[in-house]
């Protein structure tokens, strides 16, 4: 079944959401599993033919993604920020 850009974004939005809350509990082997799935679900994001012209945009949400299961860090993003990024994917896959 082939997914909208829009369901994806929300889709990633929700296991980011869970990799930050498995972070602040500290459980690594949960964190790992959510990483895995936002990688897949980015990759399916880069073929979304709409998502084309925002290339750049997803890529660099994959570096930060990417960052946050990262011991050095290269990016200063706070949680917050990061979860409030994806509100309005959901809110309009709601609608």
């Amino acid at each position: 079944m082939e997914r909208s850009s829009l369901f994806l974004m929300a889709n990633l939005g929700s296991e980011v959401s869970r990799l930050l809350r498995f972070g602040e509990k500290g459980d690594d082997v949960e964190v790992e599993k959510s990483y895995q799935r936002s990688k897949r679900i980015l990759e399916q994001i880069e073929d979304c033919p709409q998502m084309k012209s925002r290339h750049m945009e997803v890529a660099i949400l994959g570096e930060v993604i990417e960052d946050l299961v990262t011991s050095k860090k290269k990016y200063s993003v706070y949680s917050e920020d990061l979860q409030n990024y994806f509100i309005p994917f959901a809110t309009r896959l709601l609608m």
